[in-house]
């Protein structure tokens, strides 16, 4: 008879224990999803939807392009100024080099923070993407740019600065702006055109 009653017993406490642990469990839950919640809007807060909205493959694709365009641009800087005085590489040389990986650096974080908000990191085969939007992008990141490479003296740009007064030759200054923004909206829409079915 004790442990009858004993047994008895713990079949009526066990239950209460198990709605008391269950009870504990599902309001720590509660919290955890409480929390996660409060993060979610915190998140949503702080970043705008043209952030949220952007495609990551997007940006990288569109980066690596521009710093191309960059550094064909450089090329050809280097080409066109004929042969050195003095053979192999000197001081200078990784001192321009610099510059140029500097510059293209500074065109893709341009480009991808002018980007995401004029939309142009969207899917490509998506019906919200237009072209226009490059179009668009290149011509406010150009600018920006070729400012910050010039400032700089980073070459091609920044041999205005380097060679000649920057006041006196600000018909060049716009010239380079002009003719490296031009550039930079042929090669992404063109880019971009090619690279379309490639998804």
């Amino acid at each position: 008879r004790w442990r009858k009653s004993r047994w008895d017993k713990q079949l009526v406490i066990m239950p209460t224990s198990c709605k008391k642990i269950s009870k504990c469990i599902f309001s720590k839950n509660n919290d955890n999803d409480w929390d996660d919640d409060e993060a979610n809007n915190d998140d949503k807060m702080i970043l705008p939807d043209a952030f949220q909205n952007a495609n990551i493959l997007e940006i990288r694709l569109d980066a690596t392009l521009a710093s191309c365009y960059g550094l064909c641009r450089f090329l050809i800087y280097d080409i066109t100024t004929g042969a050195k005085n003095v053979p192999g590489w000197q001081m200078s040389d990784f001192i321009m080099l610099g510059g140029a990986f500097s510059s293209c650096i500074v065109l893709s974080m341009v480009w991808s923070l002018v980007g995401i908000y004029t939309g142009v990191f969207k899917v490509r085969y998506s019906d919200e993407y237009n072209l226009m939007n490059t179009v668009l992008t290149a011509a406010i990141a150009g600018p920006l740019w070729l400012l910050v490479e010039i400032g700089c003296g980073w070459p091609p740009g920044g041999v205005i600065i380097a060679t000649s007064d920057f006041t006196a030759d600000s018909s060049n200054v716009m010239f380079t702006i002009v003719t490296g923004t031009i550039g930079l909206i042929s090669v992404m829409c063109l880019g971009k055109a090619f690279t379309s079915g490639w998804r």
